[in-house]
């Protein structure tokens, strides 16, 4: 439950040595809202970029849905009966109780693949990614805010995600000036993800 306090232990064993356990105190927080009545649009491989985005009449590409999209708006996608998604690139973000949703059209997973999947070089808040396959040759999700600003409020939930090289979900914020790195984000809530390769 939300305001939930608990002691929790992590022990971390890396098979190429290293590693140790360490305790910490932590709270739940509540988990972002679910989509606002905002527009619905559609991603299917048959549709064109130059349509409506309508589920008659579809956009091809979800970086170009996302484009559309804003607070309160879910795109939902159509898997392609071969091949991939490429990258999609998050510039805009949703507002509190109105979260930007991306989503999987149904059961079947649509594939993204890329050095990442999702990602984000700016302050984004209120985004939900739920439902997808991604194979990344780096990460899968990946949001490094060069303006040193905070990301929050985001879910990446109900996803494969396959990572061949670094991290697996990667959310951080640079330093800021005579200061020590450190990540910033706040209410990330990353929950029933099948992951392999790199770690969160």
């Amino acid at each position: 439950a939300e305001g939930t306090g608990y002691e929790v232990e992590v022990t971390v064993a890396d098979p190429d040595g290293g590693g140790g356990t360490d305790t910490a105190s932590i709270t739940t927080r509540a988990v972002p809202s679910l989509p606002g009545s905002g527009t619905e649009y559609f991603v299917d491989p048959s549709g064109s970029d130059g349509g409506a985005g309508t589920s008659g009449d579809p956009f091809e590409t979800i970086a170009h849905a996302v484009a559309q999209a804003g607070p309160g708006d879910t795109v939902c996608v159509k898997a392609r009966a071969e091949g991939a998604y490429g990258l999609v690139e998050f510039q805009r973000s949703g507002a509190a109780g109105q979260p930007l949703t991306l989503r999987a059209f149904d059961e079947n997973r649509p594939l993204v693949r890329g050095w990442t999947c999702f990602f984000g070089e700016q302050a984004l808040s209120h985004l939900v990614i739920e439902g997808f396959r991604c194979e990344g040759s780096s990460d899968t999700v990946h949001f490094y805010n060069r303006e040193q600003n905070s990301y929050h409020d985001i879910v990446v939930r109900n996803n494969e995600l396959i990572s061949s090289g670094g991290l697996n979900v990667f959310f951080e914020v640079p330093p800021h000036p005579g200061a020590e790195n450190r990540n910033e984000s706040t209410n990330i809530v990353i929950e029933n993800n099948r992951i392999e390769g790199g770690t969160s």
